[in-house]
């Protein structure tokens, strides 16, 4: 009877370590399962963070837009893209683009990089002035980049504005951004070309305004027309009114000997 009981016993504990063991080996499982489960976690954890920073936010067309039209906020979404498959010249901030002119006519979901606008962004002393004394060829468009020039009747000729972009053109002239120092050589040029018969303003376009340098400025204005500006500021607009009426006598006549012909 004890023999049994001893046997019994002894089962009893055999069991319980089967039992125990079969447990352990399942806590061992589960717990070597869950470290397996946890290194994935932060292995992919890592990989998302690498490829997030391997990406960049840049600024999309989100419609159809035409060479010459302007760029809204509302033209405009933000993207994130491998930064490799980003353009140098890629635009990042709505604020750099808005108001600005497309040069080329862009698809929608199009980056925008700074070959496609017209111009950079305004600088704090640049406004906007229309010319109409500025003689252009029918070619020039919205768009276009132009020197001004000013040519004296014995042949000389010297850049005045280089490298403008043109942001707007009618029977009322071109609409130029201009900085300060710009606008006192355009005054002083205007008044020159006024003073020496024969004399005029007119724009060079440019061939490839993408890959071709700005010319060097090279006009300077006479001391006695620096002068002249300054003892009657009325002058440059007197000066600028008989240019334009010039221009406009010019091309009356071409036109009447156009439809003579």
């Amino acid at each position: 009877m004890r023999k049994s009981k001893r046997n019994r016993l002894f089962k009893a504990v055999g069991g319980a370590l089967a039992a125990v063991t079969v447990i352990a080996a399942g806590l061992w499982f589960g717990h070597s399962k869950m470290e397996v489960l946890r290194t994935r976690i932060g292995e992919l954890t890592v990989a998302a963070e690498e490829q997030k920073s391997r990406m960049s936010r840049v600024l999309c067309i989100g419609r159809d837009v035409g060479a010459g039209e302007k760029l809204n906020p509302g033209d405009i979404y933000t993207a994130e893209v491998p930064m490799d498959a980003v353009p140098a010249d890629c635009m990042l901030s709505v604020s750099e683009i808005d108001g600005s002119i497309l040069r080329i006519p862009v698809m929608k979901g199009a980056y925008i990089t700074s070959g496609m606008l017209v111009g950079e962004t305004p600088g704090v002393d640049e406004r906007e002035l229309r010319y109409g004394c500025i003689r252009y060829d029918s070619e020039v468009g919205l768009g276009d980049s132009i020197d001004v020039r000013v040519r004296y009747p014995d042949g000389t000729d010297y850049v005045v504005l280089s490298k403008k972009p043109v942001f707007g053109l009618d029977e009322q002239g071109l609409l130029l951004r201009v900085r300060e120092e710009e606008i006192l050589l355009m005054d002083s040029a205007v008044v020159d070309a006024s003073l020496f018969e024969g004399t005029f303003l007119y724009a060079v376009e440019y061939v490839e305004d993408l890959i071709q340098e700005a010319a060097i400025v090279n006009y300077t204005p006479a001391p006695a027309v620096i002068e002249l500006i300054g003892r009657d500021p009325n002058i440059v607009k007197a000066a600028t009114e008989y240019l334009s009426m010039g221009l406009r006598n010019d091309i009356e006549g071409r036109m009447m000997r156009d439809e003579g012909d």
